[in-house]
């Protein structure tokens, strides 16, 4: 067991330095506006930016379907490592990729396309670590889930803290061409680490149902797909705007300097990575139904004081807030997750369950673009009513995938 547990670890590495990446972006949107869309207005500039995060997270999907179908072919770790290669090479190029002053409009189309790569290769990572950490951990499903979901944090928060060290003595492009040059270091980092995948190997599944035409088991599991692809929507799309646009939020609405909404980012991705297990383990221990109806009725009733708290401006303040909003959002994330997987036990489980994990995050990609515009709009109003709207299609999705348990 303990052979497996660092085994797994080491195995999820990998993780962190994927959502460093694609972190990154969101964090730094202010900086790539500039040196990409200069010809536009700050407004303009960021709903362009935005635009291409979402479009970055488009191609998640195909990603999940490629690399999921090759995982359930072959094997899940070795999709997994090919994946990091895939991501840590895509980020590198973006730090010495020329700006619009220099190529013009090639350059937002090359950042395009490799932000395209980049969700090209996510997209089969996470699912591939969620089906191996649901078949190893039976005993502790949640808990080992709600690790993978604690790692992701991890790869934000270094993410955070590289922004928060760079912002200190550099100043210009230098910053985030800096950030994403330092990926290549952290791959480095895991490749020394890197897990033997002869170590672990994962026990193939009874071959009858694999050979079952893909056409076929997308139908039958049609329901589960559309359920577990809306539940993955609403969660990632609430992790995207508390966890990566509020730092954009702190800086534009309540006028912090790029360093203190740093700051409050990294002490609250911090909390919420220790947060993560705790949600898992309760989930283990107890029930998730509770757990989950608990924290969706609290995010419900506190969203509107919690962002009227916000514009207090105060270090503690404001600080408190990120730190509520994202507890809640690891007791819903952490003990559900288990049941995004159970669905799709039998058959090709890697491709099933990338299908509905990616088709969720990918529309889930346009949530810092919708949150910007409607801030935008209607201030913390149109914010507060578009977290409502996820929170009641969580509720529903949720009671759809239970029903088909």
């Amino acid at each position: 067991m303990q052979s497996s547990v660092s085994h797994f670890i080491r195995l999820s590495l990998g993780n962190i330095i994927q959502w460093y990446d694609f972190s990154l972006y969101i964090y730094f949107a202010h900086a790539l506006a500039t040196a990409f869309f200069p010809h536009l207005s700050s407004y303009q500039g960021m709903r362009a930016t935005l635009l291409i995060f979402f479009l970055g997270f488009a191609s998640r999907m195909l990603g999940g379907l490629l690399l999921g179908l090759w995982a359930d072919k072959r094997e899940v770790e070795k999709m997994i490592h090919y994946s990091v290669w895939i991501m840590a090479t895509a980020t590198t190029l973006v730090a010495v990729l020329p700006d619009y002053h220099h190529i013009g409009i090639a350059a937002p189309i090359l950042l395009l396309v490799l932000r395209i790569v980049q969700g090209f290769a996510i997209g089969g990572q996470f699912p591939g670590l969620m089906r191996y950490s649901y078949e190893r951990f039976e005993a502790n499903r949640a808990f080992a889930l709600s690790l993978l979901y604690s790692v992701s944090t991890l790869g934000c928060l270094l993410a955070t803290l590289v922004g928060l060290g760079l912002s200190s003595f550099l100043h210009g492009d230098l910053i985030w061409r800096c950030a994403y040059g330092l990926s290549g270091v952290f791959f480095v980092f895991y490749l020394i680490f890197l897990p033997s995948s002869h170590a672990h190997p994962v026990e193939k599944e009874p071959s009858t149902p694999k050979n079952l035409a893909l056409s076929k088991m997308l139908y039958a599991q049609a329901k589960p797909i559309f359920a577990c692809m809306v539940l993955c929507t609403v969660m990632a799309s609430m992790y995207y705007i508390f966890a990566a646009y509020m730092v954009h939020y702190m800086m534009d609405q309540l006028g912090f300097d790029p360093a203190k909404a740093f700051l409050i980012n990294a002490l609250a991705l911090l909390f919420a990575s220790l947060i993560y297990p705790l949600g898992g383990y309760m989930s283990d221990r107890y029930s998730t139904h509770k757990i989950f109806y608990l924290a969706l009725a609290f995010l419900a009733l506190g969203i509107f004081p919690c962002l009227y708290l916000l514009h207090s401006k105060t270090f503690i303040m404001v600080s408190g807030v990120m730190m509520f909003l994202l507890f809640l959002l690891c007791m819903i994330q952490g003990p559900v997750s288990p049941r995004l997987v159970e669905p799709f036990e039998q058959g090709p489980s890697t491709t099933l369950l990338s299908i509905a994990y990616n088709l969720g995050n990918g529309i889930s990609g346009i949530a810092p673009l919708l949150a910007l515009m409607l801030v935008h709009h209607f201030a913390l109003y149109g914010l507060g009513f578009f977290i409502l709207a996820l929170l009641l299609m969580g509720l529903l999705s949720y009671r759809m995938l239970c029903q088909k348990l």
